[in-house]
């Protein structure tokens, strides 16, 4: 998808209350342009001028002319990072070949080494169950897809499968964000502390799946005038 000039936006209102949809073409175009220059949709929804994380995801699946938009540059860039990735391999191939022929380097024999089971398709049912809001432990747990250890060891081995997982991974995320509002904004008051207790555990599963951050022992936190 080519970078065009960005056509007017109209204003996004943030304040609370129930309000109709803001969505509008030029906002979703907007959107799928940022992601095509390489924006992630974290950084996009901290425009002031642009909808909020999980309101992105909502549209996404309201409004099917965004839906495409959104797919049509998803595809583009996973083309253009498995593009890079074969560039990458072809690279290290042509490499190894000259070490082979200059003797810096012994050709490893046919044949040599256990056969990777991994598969794309096998890697796109495991992305797609995980984008979906399914656990890993749960999928791995099915005797048709691969073990747990099957799929770590792919996300060492294989770039293109570990841009994958963290695109489903990030895409799950999402979708419990939106849960989280969609039970917090439909729990009657007779059923608060059900509804307390749902979000709790949304909130909980969507802690383990945020990366951590520590800060480096030893270092006083904020740091003071020196």
């Amino acid at each position: 998808m080519a970078r065009a000039p960005s056509p007017p936006l109209p204003v996004i209102d943030h304040t609370g209350g129930h309000k109709l949809s803001q969505y509008h073409p030029n906002i979703g175009w907007e959107i799928c342009q940022r992601m095509c220059d390489g924006l992630t949709i974290r950084q996009i929804a901290a425009d002031p001028a642009m909808p909020s994380y999980a309101t992105i995801f909502h549209w996404r699946r309201m409004h099917p002319d965004f839906a495409e938009m959104y797919d049509m540059c998803r595809d583009e860039l996973a083309w253009k990072r498995q593009f890079e990735t074969a560039s990458r391999a072809k690279a290290r191939a042509l490499r190894r070949e000259a070490e082979v022929a200059a003797g810096t380097r012994r050709r490893r024999p046919a044949g040599a080494g256990r056969k990777s089971t991994f598969t794309l398709a096998a890697a796109e049912a495991v992305c797609d169950r995980l984008a979906d809001g399914e656990a890993l432990s749960a999928i791995c747990a099915d005797p048709a897809m691969p073990s747990l250890k099957a799929v770590y060891t792919w996300l060492k081995r294989f770039p293109e499968f570990e841009a994958m997982y963290l695109a489903a991974r990030e895409e799950q995320r999402m979708w419990l964000e939106l849960k989280i509002e969609h039970v917090a904004g439909t729990t009657h008051w007779s059923a608060l502390a059900e509804g307390k207790a749902q979000v709790a555990r949304l909130q909980e599963r969507l802690g383990r799946l945020t990366p951590k951050h520590y800060r480096p022992r030893g270092r006083v936190w904020p740091p003071g005038p020196y």
